[in-house]
């Protein structure tokens, strides 16, 4: 029942945290760990046979990162232009675009039931394209130097996703049946 109103429920919540920031402004520095138990449960639901299948068949990796960086940041650009966005909107707008899938979008998946190896496996691609990507991109659409630190953006998805679902897919390799009992 919770999972099926997520949608509802993250729309409830981001408007209280509109209404009254205080009380979630506390939870910032929890943030990051939070997120990072997220993906170690997530990857506690995968095998290292989830990710061989995808090495077997790596097109729709290489599809959904290819169309991740096309289509993302011309869509932000494109937006930004409609909406007439001030430059530093729309330089926000072009990076986000710019950056890597994560965790929310991993989630995502895991919540709908889809495919998790598929969908973290194309987040660390994404994240190891972004690399270079990302400052590329931002610069092509925005034409203007904004500063983005890649090594920070790789450091912190790794140790928010590839780090914790590696961790969640060796306990469950090791402890599966006390894993599944869970």
């Amino acid at each position: 029942m919770m999972t099926r109103l997520f949608p509802f429920w993250a729309i409830l919540v981001s408007g209280l945290a509109l209404l009254l920031p205080g009380p979630f402004l506390t939870l910032v520095p929890v943030i990051t760990p939070l997120l990072a138990f997220v993906m170690f449960t997530m990857g506690v639901s995968l095998t290292p046979a989830d990710f061989g299948r995808i090495l077997r068949r790596p097109a729709p990796v290489l599809a959904g990162v290819g169309l991740h960086y096309l289509v993302m940041p011309l869509a932000a650009w494109g937006i930004a232009h409609l909406l007439s966005m001030p430059p530093a909107l729309a330089t926000g707008m072009v990076l986000v675009g710019c950056v890597s899938s994560g965790t929310a979008s991993n989630v995502m998946i895991y919540l709908s039931r889809g495919d998790v190896a598929l969908s973290v496996s194309i987040s660390a691609f994404s994240t190891l394209v972004g690399i270079v990507a990302t400052p590329l991109l931002v610069r092509f659409y925005v034409s203007a130097g904004v500063a983005v630190d890649s090594w920070a953006l790789f450091r912190s998805i790794l140790t928010m996703v590839a780090l914790p679902v590696l961790a969640g897919v060796t306990l469950n390799t090791l402890c599966h049946r006390a894993v599944k009992r869970v």
